[in-house]
């Protein structure tokens, strides 16, 4: 913060005597309240400094587009340090399936509209992960000086399970274990995060739906045992462990792999 405000004084109100705009110091409050070390950390004469990377909430995203609004600018720490750029479009993350020459490299990509975020330039902001910053781009020779920072919002959160791969970069599938990827994990991943192959050297699978199935099996005395399964487009559901129910019994009337007693 600069203006000769710090995180530790913003909220007193001689501030607004000094051409500073109420809905600015509204602002900072807010975003100040949303810093995840408390407000004991403002107090005790150092300067202290709120991490994006530290803020769980998304909010934090409506605050920043509307401070960009208010015309309150975002630079570097510094003198005659370039802006920082809240983007309008969201973030994007795609896994990129690609042939090697030992079997299958999976690629972590961000994408921000037309802009490819270098992953080794770049930071996750959040814990679950709700935006990405970055000072880089795939295509560039090195940081654009007037471009700085960049900032985007994930059009929704990244899956914790993720963010390993994000950081990992670049995951290899020996050739050996393809099929089992395709059948163990590949379907998974789809549920969580857009799977693609840029270069179509890889042929995916579609995925199948889900199916359920239920199996009546007549025993004496007129009762049945009736065996519900089903599986999913990631796992597979045995019938020991799920309840079965049909709408033209009373409720509770038949459970899987339990034997009913009927009577007409």
């Amino acid at each position: 913060m600069r203006a000769g405000i710090a995180w530790s004084n913003v909220g007193y109100r001689s501030y607004s005597r000094r051409g500073i705009a109420p809905e600015c110091l509204r602002l900072l409050t807010e975003i100040m309240a949303m810093d995840s070390s408390g407000p004991s950390a403002y107090y005790g004469g150092a300067s202290h400094a709120i991490y994006l990377e530290s803020i769980a909430s998304r909010r934090i995203w409506d605050l920043l587009a509307e401070a960009r609004d208010l015309g309150l600018p975002l630079v570097h720490a510094g003198k005659q340090a370039p802006p920082v750029t809240v983007c309008d479009d969201t973030a994007d993350l795609v896994l990129d399936l690609s042939r090697s020459a030992t079997g299958l490299a999976l690629r972590s990509q961000v994408t921000v509209g037309r802009e490819r975020p270098a992953l080794e330039a770049a930071l996750l902001l959040g814990d679950p992960v709700h935006g990405i910053a970055w000072w880089q781009a795939d295509g560039e020779p090195e940081p654009r000086p007037n471009s700085g920072l960049r900032l985007a919002r994930f059009s929704q959160p990244v899956d914790p399970a993720l963010r390993h791969l994000f950081e990992q970069g670049t995951l290899l599938v020996p050739r050996r274990d393809e099929t089992r990827f395709f059948s163990q994990y590949y379907a998974a991943l789809r549920q969580r995060v857009r799977v693609a192959s840029g270069d179509e050297s890889v042929t995916l699978p579609e995925p199948r739906p889900p199916a359920l199935s239920l199996i009546v099996e007549h025993l004496a005395d007129h009762r049945l045992s009736l065996d519900g399964s089903g599986n999913t487009a990631s796992r597979a559901c045995p019938g020991g462990n799920r309840s079965v129910r049909r709408t033209d019994l009373p409720e509770g009337a038949i459970s899987s792999r339990r034997a009913l007693s009927s009577r007409p």
